[in-house]
């Protein structure tokens, strides 16, 4: 059994994908296997990935539209303790996984570690290279409960036992389902992000983002704590 399983949902991302599946191959650290979710591609994507004739890359199908069911397929259908987050049009620097590794390694008591980006064109034009996510849990869980993505969904890699708490993915609020899921993460497991700059991260993704939905969110689920005594507001 491979240690992590990376799940990379696709869908007619034939122009970035072999960049994107050629980040994860170069990884140096190598005892992984690639969960391709094919998500009714009508392109070449498919055919792009199956060049590269690499065993640890499985394709699945999955028939129902949409990215939480292409990502729930990945999750079901992974193997191996550990979970990594890759879209088809995103890259990932070589020491990526590594680094990360050695975190959830070294600290027990961390559950789901990310890392910072940086914002690029199609093209591999930087546009920001300035944003950085919080580092440590407080900072990480402060951000989601007041309605800001402090997880960079690309770059998270978490531990298959945080799905036996908390399931898979979840549709309620559109665009954000990744938000969702760290939210329902807060009560029982702890965040980290690393301070360095692990990813290429395509500024098309979510074209109709809708910052509304995380805060809905975030709203819902800081009240759901706050009744049980978990989170309080300052004094």
């Amino acid at each position: 059994m491979p240690k992590v399983s990376i799940v990379i949902p696709v869908k007619n991302c034939s122009e970035s994908i072999e960049k994107s599946i050629d980040s994860v191959i170069k990884q140096t650290f190598k005892d992984f296997e690639i969960i391709v979710v094919d998500n009714i591609s009508s392109d070449s994507t498919i055919e792009k990935i199956e060049s590269f004739n690499d065993k640890r890359i499985k394709i699945i199908k999955c028939e129902t539209p949409g990215i939480v069911p292409a990502l729930n397929t990945g999750l079901y259908n992974s193997n191996s303790p550990i979970i990594a987050r890759q879209d088809g049009d995103d890259i990932w620097y070589p020491t990526k996984l590594e680094k990360q590794i050695k975190v959830l390694d070294d600290k027990k008591e961390v559950d789901i570690c990310g890392t910072q980006i940086r914002l690029v064109s199609i093209a591999g034009d930087v546009i920001d290279d300035k944003f950085r996510y919080p580092i440590n849990d407080v900072a990480i869980k402060s951000w989601l409960l007041t309605g800001k993505n402090a997880i960079a969904h690309p770059s998270v890699i978490f531990r298959r036992n945080i799905l036996l708490r908390v399931g898979g993915y979840d549709d309620t609020y559109p665009i954000s389902e990744d938000h969702h899921m760290w939210l329902r993460c807060i009560k029982w497991f702890n965040f980290q992000n690393l301070g360095e700059v692990l990813v290429d991260y395509n500024s098309s993704h979510n074209p109709d983002y809708d910052s509304k939905f995380p805060l809905l969110a975030s709203e819902s689920q800081f009240k759901a704590l706050q009744y049980m005594g978990i989170v309080k507001y300052a004094n």
